[in-house]
């Protein structure tokens, strides 16, 4: 991986796997601006054969 400032979205390689993997990391983001593509990251997560979060995505409370 290489450093970007600022950066929420990283993608890891490895040459050992087909296909790479996206980390996409808001946790602790309070910036109003990381939120803006929403629904576009989450038509591609629907694409994803597997989704991992860290917190229950069904009992957030988004404000």
């Amino acid at each position: 991986m290489k450093k970007r400032k600022n950066s929420l979205l990283w993608k890891l390689e490895r040459a050992d796997c087909p296909s790479p993997a996206y980390l996409f990391g808001t946790m602790h983001v309070k910036d109003k601006k990381a939120f803006q593509f929403l629904s576009l990251i989450q038509e591609k997560i629907l694409l994803c054969e597997a989704f991992a979060t860290e917190f229950n995505l069904e009992e957030a409370r988004f404000s």
